[in-house]
């Protein structure tokens, strides 16, 4: 499973179109900010901060503060998502176990 600084790239994708955030931006920087909102395992890993802050450098007069906000609270909930979608998958593993080991 692949894991976000952010959220999802979707989500952020959406976050971006519906605040008219990154309209000066070329793809080339785009492309780049969805790099930096990805964690691998072998790549730097970055904070919100710093997507907020490619965002707002291709933004135009939206202030960085609402970026990161907004930001913030898209975090928040893939965070919540995640942590959600993990513990129905071990749900699920100790129901296994436990419906074969009676059947």
């Amino acid at each position: 499973m692949e894991k976000w600084v952010v959220t999802d790239p979707e989500i952020l994708r959406a976050l971006c179109i519906k605040n008219r955030w990154f309209v000066n931006g070329t793809s080339e920087q785009y492309d780049k900010m969805f790099g930096v909102n990805r964690i691998g395992e072998n790549d730097m890993v970055f904070a919100i901060r710093d997507v907020a802050l490619v965002i707002w450098l291709c933004s135009g007069d939206i202030p960085y503060n609402d970026i990161f906000k907004e930001l913030n609270s898209a975090n928040e909930d893939y965070l919540m998502a995640l942590a959600d979608a993990q513990q129905a998958a071990a749900e699920r593993a100790a129901d296994e176990v436990y419906c074969g080991y009676y059947d």
